[in-house]
């Protein structure tokens, strides 16, 4: 458990939770197999379930502490375990439920996660986080027969297809395509150009590629595709290969180390263009080691949520700072404590409906039209199965800053995401 610290941050986060987190318009209730009543406090009963005991709520989180995305995972979980700290602090969820979070490690590996989620899924209510594309595609049937509800850290589209997954900002191939659509608005990429896309072989990387497929067809850009592995570490031969196709940008989407090694392979053979990533793959601390330079003047981040130095995170920042000295985290502080938010919002809405059980997540989450988070992500549409919750993002530049990255435009939403349609 975080221990709080400063008072002042404390009261920040009091005085913005309170406004936050609140009860929706009732929604027609479930039922469940397993369940008890509760009293609510305005006196009515709670009908609750699997996760929910006494005062407490569990909720589990399967990260990756220990592999390719642990910084992030790192960021994430502090996050949202403060976040649940100074919530519980202030009454809790229904002023009644503290949440208690499971934590464990999967280690970016599919088996171990799935492994993890048959030992946890009998003893929580929600998963509160579940982190890696491959992870949420391998666990979607088993997360759809168990009726667990799941905030992915993920933005992997195909989720969107899934009732229970809960996906807090735009979809991967949104984001790319506000993306592209910014460095062609900046003149970075020219209509009829070379642009060259690396990326994963898997759930997160075709999830990417699919806006720049789009946005390549749209605007008569050749497409060049290099599929790589997770592990790969060197990024030379593949950077050699876009050089030599002349590109005028790179887009990429992998692992923050890989991030690096595209930025320093790039420098050296003097391809001074733009570096499009997705979001996961950055991490503050790249700037401090060799591809800094090359990351700060070339590199550019589509992302579906606000940077750390934003005024809309000055809770966040507030409140790391008083329980983590001078630590300031990266973009996943951002995304964890909205995806938290969020789940605050659904069990209060399902508190208000009288069914705190996962039946009642589902039907609370699904009358959930018009979320807010404070504008940390844009408004986020639950309503609608198989889009994405918004089609809005944000472009960052690496930045020595709080957090390592400065937004450079946004929310924005590219004309061409009117005329997009997901393949299925």
């Amino acid at each position: 458990m975080i221990l709080l610290g400063r008072r002042s941050a404390v009261s920040l986060f009091v005085a913005g939770v309170l406004v936050l987190a609140g009860a929706g318009c009732g929604t027609e209730t479930a039922t469940s197999s397993e369940t008890s009543d509760a009293t609510h406090e305005a006196g009515g009963k709670i009908k609750t379930g699997v996760g929910v005991s006494g005062d407490a709520i569990t909720l589990g989180v399967l990260t990756d502490l220990s592999g390719a995305f642990k910084g992030l995972a790192k960021d994430l979980t502090d996050a949202q375990q403060l976040y649940w700290d100074l919530r519980n602090s202030t009454g809790g969820v229904c002023n009644r439920y503290s949440v208690v979070l499971d934590i464990k490690d999967h280690g970016y590996d599919t088996a171990r996660a799935v492994e993890l989620y048959g030992g946890m899924k009998g003893k929580v209510l929600a998963i509160e986080q579940l982190l890696g594309s491959p992870m949420a595609a391998k666990l979607s049937p088993l997360i759809e027969s168990d009726k667990m509800m799941t905030m992915a850290e993920t933005w992997a589209p195909a989720l969107t297809d899934n009732r229970y997954y809960t996906l807090v900002g735009a979809t991967y191939d949104i984001q790319m395509i506000n993306g592209i659509d910014y460095l062609l608005g900046q003149k970075k990429i020219s209509p009829g150009g070379t642009i060259g896309h690396i990326y994963h072989d898997n759930e997160l990387g075709r999830s990417a590629l699919l806006g720049s497929a789009y946005m390549a067809r749209q605007h008569q850009l050749s497409l060049v595709e290099e599929k790589i592995d997770p592990n790969r570490t060197d990024m030379t031969s593949v950077v050699t290969a876009l050089a030599a196709r002349k590109v005028s940008a790179i887009l990429f989407t992998g692992t923050p180390a890989q991030t690096a090694s595209v930025a320093s392979a790039a420098s050296a053979l003097g391809l001074d263009v733009p570096i499009l990533a997705s979001n996961v793959g950055f991490a503050p601390s790249l700037l401090t080691g060799p591809a800094g330079p090359a990351l700060k003047k070339n590199l550019y981040l589509a992302l579906p949520s606000v940077g750390f130095l934003e005024p809309s995170a000055r809770e966040i920042r507030d409140a790391f700072a008083a329980t983590h000295d001078q630590r300031s985290p990266g973009i996943g502080a951002v995304d964890g404590w909205a995806e938290a938010m969020v789940m605050d919002k659904i069990l209060e809405k399902a508190c208000s409906n009288g069914d705190l059980t996962r039946e009642g997540l589902l039907a609370a989450k699904s009358s959930m039209a018009q979320v807010e988070t404070g504008g940390l992500v844009p408004p986020v549409d639950y309503s609608q199965l198989g889009v994405s919750p918004t089609k809005a993002s944000y472009v960052g530049r690496a930045a020595d800053v709080p957090g390592g990255i400065a937004i450079a435009n946004g929310p924005i939403e590219s004309a061409d995401v009117a005329s997009y349609s997901r393949p299925k």
